[in-house]
Order: C-alpha cells, then sequence, then structure tokens
C-alpha cells in the first residue's frame, strides 16, 4: 500500500491490506517470489529498529491484576474441569501470599513486586480483586482455608479503607501519607471498581459466615449507586450484577457426605450465575450453611435461601431438574 504521496498523513505505513496469497495473485508473482520479498523487507526494517532506543521494560508484579488472573484462571479450572490450570491458580496464590505480603503474620499486602522486592501499600482494588479470588479458589478443593483469607483481608480492608463519613471505601489505606486526597472510585472502568468488588464480596461472605452487618453495608452501597446504575449500566457492570442478584436472589448450596467435593464441582459444571457453594464431608458448626445439615454415607445436596432449606436432592439430576423449574420458596 505504498503510494507517493502516503497512505496516512503523508507517511507510507507498511501494511498488507489483502490476505499473501489473493496479493499473489493480484501481482502475478511466484509465491517464493513473494515470501522473498518480505524476509529480506524485514530484515531491513530490523536493522533499522535495532538502531532506535527500545522503550524500558515494565516488569513489576501488580497484585490486583495478578488477583484478577487468578479468579479467572480458578474459574476456568472448575468449569472446564481442568487439573493444570488449578495447579496454576493454587501456585499463584502462594506466591502473592510469600511474595506480596508486609510479613507473613500479618493481612498488609504490597501493591507491586520486583526480584524478590515488595513496594507501595495495596490499594482496595488490590484487595477487594484478592478476596474475590479466594471465594473462587474455594470452589477449587473447598479447602476452608481460602474462606478464612478472604474474612481476613475483608476485615483489614472495613479496617482500614472505610470512610467514616460514607458508606463506600477509600482507594487509599488510612495510614498513606503520601496522597494529597483519598478518593473513593465506584465506576467500573475498563476494570471494576474497588468498592462494586467490595460490595459483591460483603454480600457473599455475609451469607458464609453470618454476618449480618455485611449484608447491611452491602445492600446500602448499592442502594446509594442505584439509581446511576439503572441509568448507565454500561459504566456499573460490577453493581448491575449485583442488582440483579439481590432481584432473582442468592442460592446457598451445600453438598455433605462422602463424595461431597466431587459432587459439588459437577454440579459447578453447569452455568448458575447467582449462588454460593459449599461442600463438606461433614456438617459443622464453623460455617451456618454447613450447620444442622445431616450427612450420610451418599452425598445430599442442599438448596436454600437465607438459610431456609428444601429437602435435600439425593442426586445430582434431580437437582438440576429442579433448578431448570422456577423456584419457589
Amino acid at each position: 500500500d505504498v503510494t507517493d504521496e502516503g497512505n496516512w498523513e503523508a507517511t507510507n505505513i507498511l501494511r498488507l491490506l489483502k490476505m499473501p496469497e489473493e496479493f499473489i495473485a493480484s501481482k502475478n508473482i511466484e509465491e517464493t517470489q513473494f515470501n522473498k520479498i518480505i524476509s529480506e523487507g524485514l530484515q531491513k526494517l530490523n536493522i533499522q529498529r535495532n538502531k532506535r532506543i527500545k522503550p524500558a521494560l515494565d516488569d513489576k508484579i501488580i497484585l490486583s491484576w495478578n488477583a484478577l488472573a487468578l479468579k479467572s484462571i480458578a474459574k476456568a479450572a472448575v468449569v472446564l474441569n481442568d487439573d493444570s490450570l488449578g495447579k496454576l491458580a493454587e501456585n499463584n496464590f502462594k506466591f502473592i501470599e510469600i511474595n506480596l505480603k508486609k510479613s507473613l503474620d500479618s493481612a498488609e499486602m504490597m501493591h507491586t513486586c520486583k526480584d524478590g522486592v515488595a513496594k507501595y501499600p495495596a490499594f482496595l482494588d488490590d484487595y477487594a480483586y484478592l478476596i474475590a479470588a479466594c471465594l473462587q479458589l474455594y470452589e477449587l478443593e473447598f479447602d476452608e482455608i481460602y474462606l478464612e483469607h478472604a474474612r481476613k483481608y475483608t476485615l483489614y480492608v472495613i479496617e482500614n479503607f472505610s470512610d467514616q463519613d460514607s458508606i463506600f471505601f477509600f482507594f487509599t489505606h488510612s495510614g498513606q501519607k503520601d496522597v494529597i486526597i483519598r478518593k473513593k472510585e465506584i465506576y467500573d472502568g475498563a476494570t471494576a471498581s474497588g468498592n462494586s468488588v467490595m460490595a459483591t464480596n460483603l454480600s457473599k461472605l455475609s451469607i458464609i459466615f453470618n454476618e449480618p452487618r455485611w449484608a447491611h453495608r452491602a445492600i446500602k452501597m448499592l442502594q446509594t449507586v442505584n439509581e446511576s446504575v439503572t441509568k448507565y449500566p454500561g459504566s456499573f457492570g460490577v453493581w448491575a450484577s449485583l442488582l440483579q442478584q439481590y432481584a432473582v436472589g442468592l442460592n446457598e448450596i451445600a453438598v455433605l457426605g462422602n463424595s461431597a467435593h466431587l459432587y459439588a464441582r459437577q454440579i459447578l459444571n453447569n452455568y448458575l450465575p447467582y449462588n454460593i457453594m459449599m461442600a463438606s464431608a461433614i456438617e459443622t458448626i464453623v460455617f451456618p450453611m454447613l450447620r444442622a445439615k445431616p450427612a450420610g454415607p451418599e452425598p445430599l445436596i442442599y438448596l436454600c435461601r437465607n438459610y431456609e432449606c428444601l429437602p435435600p436432592f439425593k442426586t445430582i439430576n434431580d437437582f438440576k431438574l429442579y433448578m431448570n423449574k422456577p423456584i419457589k420458596y
């Protein structure tokens, strides 16, 4: 596409407007000749390119971006039943816990890490995405340690990022002194806002740990932005999803008994948009969803809302048939 007058602002930008085979046919040249021209041209371009100063390489590891990827990989591992992805997610979480913590016995995280050195206090987005990733990681092997991590980081966020004059969270830590003003972000742009993700986290964790105050805060946060969400849903995508969750209801699914983890993973292979899944071989008083639910030799599937449950399902097929019908409580 090279011309005397140029193809863009009096300059020629080298490009192929046609597929190679189409270009070869239109110019009536041999394929070997075409490949030779392209190869020699690329060599000449590389010689000139190597004379330029190369841009600096930004290879620091960012907590929020890793947490976003971690959640997606963990979700893919569950949906695709891919053990390699599951291992990747678990290793990534271990890396974060080892390399991006201020100290091993603290809940305080750092924003970046490079060459084994962690720097800068983590922001709200870092914690919000990490908590969401922990909730997703739990569904890999149903290891309760991930829920405890999610709870620990949530308590830290509430203590250090809350705005006493509003229901939202600040973007920066209360102890960070190098900022002129502590901003609060609520718009979901290229990445979700820390506030919308925290509201979603709080809504789920409130049920997992029976913390009504967390549910109240999530609802108040959503109510505050409700008008903007309904007018401009494209700018409040995560908020809109949370609004829909409250509109249709959040399913509490508990699987108890031998092979409960296997049953739960099979259930999660199906599309269930608004649910909290927990699985255990035995009932436990630690988590309300697993409390006062008998577990027998064969797994039982409990479907509940606000801890009020239907009679347990004995097979995954029975559960799926019921879920495909309008739910009545």
